[in-house]
């Protein structure tokens, strides 16, 4: 298994522009909004996931950005990071568990330089499926 990325957005507000630059796996693009509060959510077939990544959340000045993450997944949205990551790096934040995972999102809620905010990639830590319940495997000898 591995780190794979989404494969479409949505835009709630229309807040943000060049959206599938967030997942073109391309470090140097990136999509942007020109104002703060507004989520871009990147989707995806549902994928069983413990972690997400996301490589760079920063403003105009180059500065980070205190931001909200959540998770998509048992039919609502999880928060699974509130605070100011690193930029420059891949920082990965933990769901807590393995979940049957189909959305990411991100809102940007300060900036210390301006209200131009860059996201780069984002990925989805994708695990082997756990074993179903009630299911059991052996052997017919004859």
């Amino acid at each position: 298994m591995g780190w794979v990325s989404p494969t479409g957005y949505n835009d709630p507000d229309n807040a943000w522009t060049n959206e599938y630059k967030a997942y073109d796996e391309n470090l140097v693009t990136s999509s942007y909004a020109t104002s703060l509060g507004h989520y871009l959510e990147l989707t995806r077939p549902a994928v069983n996931c413990s972690k997400v990544r996301q490589y760079d959340i920063r403003d105009y000045g180059n500065y980070p950005v205190n931001c909200q993450i959540d998770v998509y997944y048992g039919g609502a949205w999880h928060n699974i990071y509130s605070g100011t990551p690193s930029t420059g790096v891949w920082v990965e934040f933990e769901i807590g568990s393995t979940q049957s995972v189909t959305g990411y999102r991100y809102k940007p809620i300060s900036s210390p330089a301006s209200s131009y905010i860059y996201a780069f990639e984002v990925d989805f830590w994708e695990v082997e499926a756990p074993p179903q319940a009630g299911r059991s495997f052996g052997f017919i000898m004859g």
